[in-house]
């Protein structure tokens, strides 16, 4: 029964020690305290003791100092350990229901959505007054012909006319082809007919036709308004074979 009246003892001790170092501590550490210096508490807040194990009696100390042999140690924080968490309470009864509050703001307009479904036509309605007349129209059509007027007096004479028109050809060489340079070909209209044009053509025998090039036409003319004459020509020796053809267009001319 001793022991516990002793421990009794002790434990208020050291309630009223701890409020003691407590208020000592707070009070040190706003003025710049001192405690710290001294090492109480400790460098971790940890306040140290020595009690008597016969009366209780306590002394603080620093946390790195023995007690003596009649002496009991005791360490303990300034501020205690967290306890566990209560056990939830029950739910209380539901308040009653506040005023309403005021209208808030109007928010952005939202995006367009999408185009609803086509709906049914609609009853036709009224005819509507009738319109401003419009533009001319195009012209139509021609009409038939009509009939035939009476005839004219006779215009004068015309120039005079040609007849027996004929195409007249000469060729050199007659047949076959040769290498012969220059080339002259004549073409000469019968008795009574005028050369009304001409031309001239160069044949080939042995030579490409990519090797025209190497001819050269001298002249093609008429003759005395008789016949058609032309020439052809090497523009450099090469040994090919070919034929120049001249052509005449005779007609009689009426008086």
């Amino acid at each position: 029964m001793m022991h516990r009246i002793l421990t009794l003892s002790v434990f208020l001790v050291l309630l009223t020690s701890l409020a003691v170092g407590s208020t000592a501590a707070s009070g040190a550490s706003q003025t710049g305290s001192t405690a710290s210096k001294s090492g109480i508490p400790g460098a971790r807040g940890v306040f140290a003791g020595c009690y008597r194990k016969t009366g209780g009696a306590l002394r603080l100390v620093k946390a790195s100092r023995r007690c003596k042999a009649s002496e009991r140690r005791a360490t303990w924080n300034r501020t205690g350990r967290a306890g566990r968490r209560g056990v939830a309470g029950p739910a209380g009864a539901r308040g009653a229901t506040g005023p309403a509050g005021p209208a808030g703001s109007t928010g952005p307009t939202g995006s367009t959505g999408p185009a609803g479904a086509q709906g049914p036509a609609g009853a036709q309605g009224p005819a509507g007054p009738e319109g401003p007349a419009g533009a001319q129209g195009a012209e139509g059509p021609q009409g038939p012909a009509g009939a035939q007027g009476p005839a004219g007096t006779q215009g004068p004479a015309g120039p005079p006319g040609t007849a027996g028109v004929t195409l007249i050809t000469a060729r050199v060489p007659a047949s076959d082809f040769d290498s012969t340079s220059p080339k002259v070909a004549t073409a000469s209209c019968g008795a009574g007919q005028t050369v009304l044009g001409g031309g001239v053509e160069i044949e080939r025998g042995t030579l490409a036709e990519s090797d025209l090039t190497k001819l050269v036409t001298a002249y093609s003319k008429p003759t005395a308004l008789t016949g058609w004459t032309s020439s052809a020509l090497e523009a450099s020796t090469f040994g090919e074979t070919w034929a120049l053809s001249a052509y005449a267009i005779c007609a009689t001319v009426a008086p």
